[in-house]
């Protein structure tokens, strides 16, 4: 009885089959090893090595199209994480990190270009400065902190230039002055 609830179920699951696909570089090393779907594209997690070994990125696909890319220092750590667009730039919120795996950046691309709010971090993960972009160019609000948390300095930019007041903090936050541009 159980063998024919077995096979019953083998039946009724539909199956996916996946090849498994390595090349190698000339010195024997894995260059890169992925999953290949039944047309022969790109499945799942890719990984890409140098020739040293080390991992460079990793790629998940879906039917041959990457959607999402890390790139490794050579210690293993990421160094960044994101996607692209079609055009091959860069799309959507990227991370950046340090070589200890701490984030030191986040943000927004569009086609390619710094756009949207972004995040700078201290090596201590507190927040060093963050603001919005527009085009590559730094635009509205931006503030910037002290290592310790406290508000450094807030201000504005237009068109990736400091514009109008900026108010300056001392390193607990207090107001110190203000600073005309």
């Amino acid at each position: 009885m159980k063998n024919i609830l077995l096979i019953i179920a083998l039946m009724l699951s539909v199956s996916v089959s996946y090849a498994q696909d390595t090349t190698y570089y000339q010195n024997g090393i894995i260059k890169e090893v992925g999953k290949l779907n039944d047309n022969g594209q790109k499945q799942g997690v890719w990984k890409f090595y140098k020739a040293n070994g080390s991992l460079e990125k990793s790629i998940d696909y879906l039917n041959g199209l990457g959607f999402w890319w890390k790139y490794f220092y050579e210690n293993g750590q990421i160094e960044s994480e994101g996607s692209y667009n079609l055009e091959n730039e860069k799309t959507e919120e990227w991370k950046y990190y340090n070589q200890d795996g701490v984030l030191i950046k986040k943000g927004s691309f569009l086609n390619g270009k710094y756009h949207g709010k972004w995040e700078y971090f201290y090596d201590n993960g507190k927040l060093l400065k963050s603001g919005e972009f527009k085009d590559n160019q730094q635009t509205g609000e931006w503030k910037v902190y002290h290592s310790n948390g406290f508000l450094k300095m807030s201000g504005k930019f237009e068109n990736g230039e400091p514009v109008g007041e900026w108010k300056v903090y001392d390193e607990f936050g207090f107001y110190l002055k203000t600073i005309s541009n």
